[in-house]
């Protein structure tokens, strides 16, 4: 039985903990638009790749969630601002250029999918759960209470998830 080697979590902006050429595969879901290097990023992501090993990054587009971030503006106020804006678009206009670039192969795929919630409640439990949730009550300074969120009004059940796949393929020639 071939045992496959597993990258929990790592800070991206250090080098990786491991020998060249040790994995096959390297799979990055909603983390690496936070590395501040794109090109130091991938390149260590390569070096670490054996020869003909894929990586596949998942993220956020800028479309995603957009019924979420209404919902955030109808309790707290606040826009959805261009930190967010700079973070879900990384992938699509920094990661994927530094990919064509850094890889034998790269292929970009936008993914458009819903989110529909059985109730309120569920909706309520994944905002909070949202980084968005942690970041509008650090600026406001206060955690509504369910019963406030409550209150707020529904546009409906569901959210929008679109979602950008990247997928690379290091050269099978040993590179130098």
């Amino acid at each position: 039985m071939r045992v496959k080697k597993v990258l929990i979590e790592w800070n991206m902006d250090e080098k990786l903990p491991f020998i060249p050429e040790s994995f096959d595969h390297v799979v990055s879901s909603y983390a690496i638009y936070y590395a501040e290097d794109v090109c130091a990023i991938l390149e260590e992501i390569k070096r670490v790749l054996k020869p003909a090993g894929k990586v596949l990054l998942i993220g956020p587009t800028d479309r995603n969630a957009e019924e979420l971030y209404a919902f955030n503006e109808n309790m707290f106020g606040f826009k959805r601002d261009g930190k967010v804006t700079i973070r879900t678009n990384r992938l699509e206009k920094e990661f994927y250029p530094a990919m064509v670039k850094a890889f034998s192969r790269a292929i970009s795929e936008k993914i458009d999918s819903k989110l529909i919630f059985p109730n309120k409640d569920e909706f309520l439990k994944y905002y909070r759960a949202t980084l968005l949730f942690e970041e509008s009550v650090k600026k406001a300074g206060y955690e509504p209470s369910y019963t406030e969120l409550s209150s707020i009004n529904f546009p409906a059940l569901e959210i929008s998830k679109e979602i950008i796949v990247i997928r690379g393929e290091k050269s099978e020639v040993l590179e130098v």
